[in-house]
């Protein structure tokens, strides 16, 4: 899972979404238990990334990509379509905090905005 994966994913119906991640069961548990992370919580925190993605047009985590990795995207609007590509940046954890993720949010999404300018 990525972040990218997970703000494009935030626009899909929500039995799609699920059938996508439960599909990934087999490949990210065996990738999850080599990280000592159990499946169902990595599946919890994309499922709040995704909600945070719908809520506030971008998402933020650390942690669930890989472990002392934070990271945070946004899709980029389309004109013609739902969002087919995101922009994210990722760091490791200490070069990510909270207050840090307050002052890029709002230039992770006018990226986004002006990428969207260009795509069809």
């Amino acid at each position: 899972m990525t972040f990218a994966g997970i703000a494009l994913l935030s626009w899909h119906e929500p039995d799609a979404v699920e059938a996508q991640l439960l599909a990934n069961e087999q490949p990210c548990s065996t990738a999850d238990t080599a990280a000592g992370r159990d499946f169902h919580d990595t599946l919890a925190a994309v499922r709040r990334e995704i909600a945070q993605v719908q809520d506030r047009g971008y998402c933020f985590d650390k942690d669930t990509v890989m472990q002392g990795v934070s990271g945070m995207a946004a899709p980029i609007p389309s004109k013609t379509a739902t969002p087919y590509m995101a922009i994210t940046l990722s760091a490791i954890n200490d070069r990510l905090p909270a207050q840090r993720v307050e002052e890029l949010a709002p230039l992770l999404l006018e990226a986004a905005r002006e990428a969207g300018a260009f795509i069809r």
